[in-house]
């Protein structure tokens, strides 16, 4: 079978409607959230890598212990080479070649937590079950959306980049409790030292992305100074996604499309200050911690952005 540029075939998809099936339940610090964790740990290493699990726990309102889990695989670089291209003025203070820039793609595989209908004949966990065909089912919110799509696209790029040999070291995080004030984002960044937060280049958070027909890619909060200016150093991340989407026609190749918010109204940020609403978001996940560790992140969801004030931005 023959692929359009840039698409990878069914894996991902699958992987999410099993995700979904088996682990429908997956809430922070469930069975079925480790049940989960595992999963993910079984499909990375059917690509190669050795993923490593980071277990963490947290304190519930009432000083209970919860423990969740990060899993996390890592793949080398090439690094980075000054182009040929460029005149030695514009190379003058540039280092011949850069090592150990990280980039960090993530995705949360936990999902909210719901209230499931349950009657006398139904067991306490809804579970889907294999039948002899190999198929599950079940009837209930199942997480396809939040976040089963995010951990499915971010497979996908781990399997697809070991191909490319990017220049980026690549360090791939499923967080786990993510749906619980974004636990496991935070974890792994307090996990990280001073010279490896100085490492990491960009943080790619990989969010919902199933329901609707459009993803928008955003740059953090701390990309937003006051009034209609903006921090081009926390936003060229953003810039050059859309440039290599566009770059490569990736629209009308694959019959898909990459938004950026333009809405273009005056909107309060986190610290207060008005700013333009466009190309960021003011929701929050698991890229919050680093962009508020002054990390460049780029968000990636679904939704609509066409919208004259930010309570009618919803999720499609």
């Amino acid at each position: 079978m023959l692929f359009r540029s840039a698409q990878y075939g069914e894996e991902g998809a699958r992987f999410a409607r099993k995700l979904a099936q088996l682990c429908p339940s997956r809430t922070p610090y469930s069975p079925q959230e480790e049940k989960a964790a595992n999963f993910i740990m079984e499909e990375l290493r059917s690509y190669g890598y050795q993923p490593e699990k980071q277990v963490f726990t947290v304190l519930d309102d009432e000083g209970n212990r919860r423990t969740s889990a990060n899993v996390i695989a890592h793949m080398k670089g090439k690094g980075f080479q000054l182009s040929t291209k460029l005149s030695d003025e514009n190379n003058e203070g540039l280092p011949a070649e850069e090592n150990d820039l990280i980039m960090i793609l993530g995705a949360h595989y936990d999902t909210p937590p719901l209230a499931f209908p349950q009657d006398d004949n139904e067991a306490d966990d809804p579970s889907g079950e294999e039948d002899e065909e190999g198929e599950v089912t079940n009837l209930y919110p199942d997480g396809i959306h939040d976040n089963a799509s995010g951990v499915a696209a971010l497979l996908t790029a781990a399997r697809i980049m070991r191909e490319e040999n990017p220049g980026y070291d690549v360090t791939f995080v499923f967080f786990g409790a993510g749906n619980d004030s974004y636990q496991g984002a935070r974890h792994y960044l307090s996990s990280l030292s001073a010279q490896e937060r100085k490492q990491v280049d960009v943080m790619v958070n990989i969010g919902p992305i199933y329901a609707g027909d459009k993803v928008y890619a955003h740059a953090g909060q701390n990309s937003v100074r006051s009034g209609e200016y903006k921090d081009y150093a926390k936003r060229r991340k953003l810039y050059q996604v859309t440039d290599i989407f566009f770059d490569n026609q990736l629209n009308s190749r694959n019959k898909y499309a990459i938004y950026t918010n333009q809405a273009s109204f005056f909107v309060e940020t986190d610290t207060g200050a008005r700013a333009v609403f466009r190309e960021w978001t003011t929701k929050l996940s698991d890229h919050t911690p680093f962009d508020r560790a002054g990390i460049p992140v780029v968000f990636m969801e679904s939704g609509d952005y066409r919208v004259k004030d930010r309570d009618e931005v919803r999720i499609e």
